[in-house]
């Protein structure tokens, strides 16, 4: 279960007491997602864009950090690799 059920009421409660929530969550998930300074030398980022646009998705939500395993086990790669791929991730 990934929530416990929100009783009836409540929902609708929250709504009106902070109507723009759901564009504040939206907006603070974009702003995490724009690159801070890009650089230069991203090739290795160029070559595999989609994958690293993906890996760097995974992080940005999840604002508490990851542990290396958990990137391998998430893109089914080695814990080696993980570390690799997000260093790239940082670096470009």
């Amino acid at each position: 279960m990934l929530a416990p059920q929100v009783p009836v009421g409540v929902g609708s409660a929250v709504e009106e007491s902070d109507p723009t929530l759901d564009a504040d969550v939206a907006d603070e998930v974009r702003q995490r997602l724009r690159p801070t300074a890009p650089d230069p030398a991203g090739a290795a980022i160029a070559k595999r864009k989609p994958y690293y646009t993906e890996l760097l998705a995974y992080l940005a939500t999840r604002p508490y950090g990851v542990t290396p395993d958990e990137v391998a086990d998430a893109f089914s790669i080695t814990r080696p690799r993980a570390r690799n791929n997000v260093n790239i991730v940082r670096t470009g």
